[in-house]
């Protein structure tokens, strides 16, 4: 019997990871942030419109308040997440040893998320394409 799989699942998804700094957290450094592409958009618009300026100046730049909505409140899938830039230009910091340390410290996203090897790869669509017949039954 053929297996039957949609191939929409093997469509890439836009993720975007940014470098953030958590207002009240910067104790614990910079950390990534994962998005999807609406998100992406939202931002991009921002940074494009002169009248926010470089909204990711260390010391003329913006916070940007992040609301999430579980999938339960948005009333679907994936949840929501909406983005507001506050109108006040803020430095990131006025100590300089952290300024500093938030620069020089920050984890490499490979490290975080390994890249598979093209034969990693090639084994994970073999065995999505080819699902053992355990897998199928669980």
């Amino acid at each position: 019997m053929e297996s039957e799989f949609s191939t929409k699942k093997l469509y890439p998804k836009m993720r975007t990871y940014a470098a953030v700094i958590v207002r009240g957290e910067e104790d614990q450094g910079v950390r990534l942030w994962a998005f999807g592409k609406t998100v992406y958009q939202n931002l991009l618009n921002i940074m494009l419109d002169p009248d926010y300026g470089d909204i990711s100046d260390v010391m003329t730049g913006r916070d940007i308040l992040i609301e999430r909505q579980t999938p339960a409140e948005a009333g679907n899938q994936y949840g929501k997440t909406t983005i507001r830039v506050k109108p006040n230009q803020t430095a990131l910091t006025e100590d300089k040893t952290l300024l500093e340390s938030l620069f020089n410290d920050q984890v490499e996203i490979t490290e975080l998320y390994p890249e598979p090897s093209y034969d990693d790869l090639k084994v994970a669509l073999q065995n999505y394409l080819n699902p053992s017949e355990e897998e199928e039954s669980g």
